[in-house]
């Protein structure tokens, strides 16, 4: 069997973390291969982690192949993009990654892939195309080009979320990025009531009903923030000689 590398377009999605590749090739060697590798024009176009496990298993001869027909007209990138994004279970910031690969790419970017219609996208079509935001999008593109390899592993296995590591990748020397990535925050302290049981009970008669009076003051001045509310309660302060001096002025 031949030696297949990966197409271009396969290289979008990120290969199976450690864990789950290893129970993927457990049960390979005891139940066999379910499914079929892709090949299109020589390459493997879906089921690198198939073609992966064969040749550590040295079950290579075992390994069933499909291929897409050299004649038939596909983008390989809408292909993988397609086969992809709904049967894997990617976070925003795995999907804002792949999005800022797509972006990156150009027609003709690949010499040996000349004749295959290569997708080009903006970043706001490659937001849409992955379910992202554009903001996402551009936080990828900065780890793509300031974050280290080991930083950027950490995002495509959905490990560090993308707006951290582009802070990571602006902020920090690339030889300390992945060590900083690992850290968790630390732990806000748990803010104590300033009316706690325990300040309650110290807290004095005199001092409640300072409270309840500038309760009763905040509520009426509630009350009486409308213009008409404020004119009554002139109008109840005012005497009744005063009072009948304003129904004369009103007429």
């Amino acid at each position: 069997m031949n030696n297949y590398q990966p197409h271009p377009a396969a290289d979008l999605f990120p290969m199976m973390p450690d864990d789950q590749y290893q129970a993927f090739k457990r049960d390979i060697k005891e139940n066999g291969f379910q499914q079929s590798i892709t090949l299109y024009k020589g390459q493997i176009l879906d089921g690198r982690n198939r073609y992966r496990a064969a040749v550590e298993l040295n079950m290579l001869d075992e390994l069933p192949i499909g291929e897409i027909d050299d004649d038939t007209e596909i983008d390989p990138f809408q292909w993988v993009i397609s086969r992809n994004l709904h049967r894997r279970h990617l976070n925003e910031s795995q999907r804002a990654k792949i999005a800022a690969k797509l972006a990156k790419l150009k027609h003709g970017d690949v010499a040996s892939q000349k004749d295959d219609r290569q997708i080009c996208l903006s970043q706001k079509e490659a937001a849409n195309m992955l379910q992202v935001s554009e903001r996402s999008v551009r936080s990828a593109k900065v780890v793509e080009e300031l974050g280290s390899p080991e930083l950027n592993e950490a995002v495509e296995r959905g490990e560090v979320a993308v707006s951290k590591a582009a802070k990571i990748a602006k902020e920090v020397p690339k030889a300390k990025q992945a060590e900083v990535a690992k850290k968790k925050p630390a732990k806000k302290k748990k803010q104590t009531d300033k009316y706690s049981k325990g300040e309650q009970a110290k807290e004095t008669k005199g001092q409640s009903i300072d409270r309840d009076t500038d309760q009763e003051a905040v509520e009426d001045f509630l009350r009486c923030r409308s213009p008409l509310n404020r004119l009554k309660k002139l109008v109840a302060e005012l005497t009744d000689h005063q009072k009948m001096m304003l129904l004369e002025f009103l007429k």
